[in-house]
């Protein structure tokens, strides 16, 4: 799978370069990988598990949704996630996945805001080391 992702990112951003793109790249396949890699950790502990594979959906939230101007991703995602810890907590049910995916979401949000926002040198850096001919 994460295969698949690599030949999309790679041939739209060779075709056109926006650095907008590959910052939400930056953001979504992060999340997709640390969930995947909790969930196969606790592959053994059922509850965490589950809860940890409904979190592989959240990074394709965005993507899909952008197709519909204007989407609100991250707004849409952090909601998601409050809730599905909101619910958990509430209904006396195993919150704690939802509250390290939450975390896990909030951490790389800011490090690729900074990124966007504060250091674009770096973001061109990191785009031509997966890019540059």
């Amino acid at each position: 799978m994460m295969g698949f992702f690599g030949l999309v990112i790679h041939s739209e951003q060779t075709r056109l370069k926006d650095l907008n793109v590959f910052a939400a790249n930056l953001f979504d396949v992060p999340m997709l990988i640390a969930f995947y890699g909790l969930a196969i950790y606790y592959r053994k502990k059922i509850a965490y598990h589950i809860r940890f594979m409904v979190l592989t959906i959240v990074p394709f939230i965005d993507p899909a949704g952008a197709r519909i101007p204007p989407f609100p991703g991250l707004q849409v995602m952090i909601v998601l996630m409050i809730g599905m810890v909101i619910y958990e907590r509430f209904n006396n049910k195993i919150y704690k996945p939802y509250l390290i995916g939450l975390g896990i979401f909030v951490v790389n949000l800011g490090i690729v805001a900074y990124i966007v926002l504060f250091n674009k040198t770096l973001l061109e850096s990191i785009w031509g080391i997966f890019f540059s001919v």
